[in-house]
Order: structure tokens, then C-alpha cells, then sequence
């Protein structure tokens, strides 16, 4: 395990796999119950998800839905209850960081590029930002404002007042 797990209604989302140095290879998604006792992987599995490369990536859930990226620059986009999965986003280039859900939307960060996709059931890539430089951490907000960290540059983005 080299992702964070993460505790979400009595649960527990952790992706593993080796560390992404060694190139691509399987990693997985695992959900547990975090009620039970003993060894996890034996009695309190609830769903696997083998769909992943590897991943340092700690999921984004929101209105149910999980979203993860592995390092081959893909989000998943699962329902968190059943491990269903409900689309795949390639954004042919590597990433390290994680999902950010913010405002109806998922952000990734790449070598490459900010994706902005729509949250939801449907894939809907929103944007794709340049940005330079490579960035492999998560984006984050805080106060309306979106933070993007790259190798060599911070960028603050603000929401626009409109005056409405």
C-alpha cells in the first residue's frame, strides 16, 4: 500500500500496487468494512476492483461516486457502494496525484495537463489546461480558489464575481 486510505461511511478505500518506478503493472482497488475484526482482506472485504494500474492515488468520493487515478494517467469513476464502474477518462499522460471533487467537477493533474471533468454517472471531459511543467500532486481548494502545484510554478485560480 503506498496510496492513503480513505474512511468514507464505515468503509475503506485503498488502492495498491507496487511503486510506479518499475513501470506499469496491476495494482487493484480495495473496499473493506471497517466494522470488522481480524484480518480485513478475510472478513471484511465488501469489493475489489482489478481495473487499475498502479496507483499512489488516495480515492475522491462524492454523491456516491469514487473517483481514483492509477499511474497510467486514467481516472475510474466507480460507484462506491458495489465497486461498479461507470466510465474510465484517459488522459495519456502519467500521473502521481490524486482526484480532487470540488465544485462539480474532478480535476487531475498530469505530467502535462489539468483535466477538468464533470462529476457524475456520464464521462464529460470539461477542460484541458496546459500547464507547462510537469505537476504530480492533487490539486487543491480552499475558499474558491483552485491551487495547482507544478515543478516549477503555483497557480491560484479564483471564481470570477459575476455581481449576481
Amino acid at each position: 500500500i503506498i496510496a492513503t486510505p480513505v474512511f468514507y461511511q464505515n468503509r475503506v478505500y485503498v488502492a495498491i500496487g507496487r511503486d510506479p518506478d518499475h513501470g506499469r503493472g496491476r495494482g487493484m482497488l480495495l473496499c473493506l468494512d471497517a466494522k470488522q475484526a481480524g484480518d480485513s482482506t478475510k472478513t471484511g472485504k465488501i469489493w475489489t476492483y482489478k481495473g487499475l494500474d498502479r496507483s499512489l492515488s488516495t480515492v475522491s468520493i462524492s454523491d456516491g461516486l469514487l473517483y481514483i487515478a492509477d499511474v497510467a494517467g486514467r481516472v475510474h469513476c466507480l460507484d462506491a457502494d458495489t465497486g461498479d464502474v461507470y466510465w474510465i477518462y484517459e488522459s495519456n499522460s502519467r500521473t502521481l496525484g490524486s482526484t480532487l471533487v470540488a465544485d462539480g467537477k474532478v480535476y487531475l493533474a498530469t505530467e502535462r495537463d489539468l483535466h477538468v471533468l464533470a462529476a457524475g454517472k456520464k464521462m464529460e471531459r470539461l477542460s484541458q489546461i496546459r500547464l507547462g511543467t510537469r505537476s504530480w500532486v492533487t490539486p487543491v481548494a480552499a475558499n474558491s480558489t483552485l491551487y495547482v502545484a507544478s515543478r516549477n510554478y503555483l497557480w491560484a485560480v479564483a471564481q470570477q464575481d459575476t455581481g449576481e
